[in-house]
């Protein structure tokens, strides 16, 4: 996985998806160097099309777009570094 230290979160809807995958495809070298985290639908077409590695977090269909946020919110707070905040660690 390169670019450990840059993340991007991925979700789509089941209809958007080839569109994503096609801004994917044409911006690959972009794409590669983040640490892709993505839903499972979204991942696993991502990982067929691309080739590139995706953690998947959760299945979209059976999560809320309320828990999603909320998730992906909570992991992104979570993987950032905490610049300039000696009172919090940063964690990965």
């Amino acid at each position: 996985m390169a670019g450990a230290g840059k993340t991007l979160i991925l979700i789509a809807h089941e209809r958007k998806l080839p569109e994503l995958v096609k801004l994917m495809k044409s911006q690959r070298h972009v794409f590669a160097a983040y640490r892709l985290l993505a839903t499972s639908e979204t991942g696993e077409a991502i990982e067929r099309e691309l080739g590139l590695e995706v953690t998947h977090l959760f299945s979209g269909r059976n999560t809320n777009m309320v828990t999603a946020v909320a998730l992906t919110h909570w992991l992104g707070r979570k993987l950032q570094p905490a610049v300039g905040r000696p009172d919090r660690e940063a964690t990965a």
